[in-house]
């Protein structure tokens, strides 16, 4: 019996020295003054990940920043476009109507001399 129990304390893993180095491995270390200690590997840890946050943090502000930037100029030239589109429209709606007055004028200038004609020959 004592060799079943020998075998069965080697298979259950609770049961090692290892387990226990395990379990005291994970619990934090009291110092001199009865406060738990922080391990170096957490602190280091944490530092790094602040570290990167802080880049993180940076990084985002700069984009907004930029974003902010390039809204304003395009509400700019939204803006500035509607200031100058909107004459240079009435401008070309004029010179349209004008090209057209004087289409209309030159059709009735040649329809009266094809009629000047015509009076002529008889």
């Amino acid at each position: 019996m004592a060799a079943n129990s020998n075998s069965n304390s080697s298979s259950n893993p609770s049961l090692s020295p290892n387990a226990d180095n395990a379990r005291t491995m994970f619990l934090p270390e009291i110092g001199p003054d009865g406060i738990p200690r922080e391990s170096p590997v957490i602190a280091y840890t944490e530092k790094v990940i602040e570290a990167e946050q802080l880049q993180l943090r940076k990084y985002i502000e700069q984009n907004y920043s930029k974003i902010r930037d390039v809204e304003r100029e395009l509400g700019n030239l939204t803006m500035e476009m509607k200031l100058t589109s909107g004459p240079k429209k009435a401008a070309l709606e004029h010179m349209r109507k004008t090209i057209e007055l004087s289409t209309q004028r030159i059709r009735a200038a040649k329809l009266n001399e094809e009629q000047a004609r015509k009076v002529c020959l008889f």
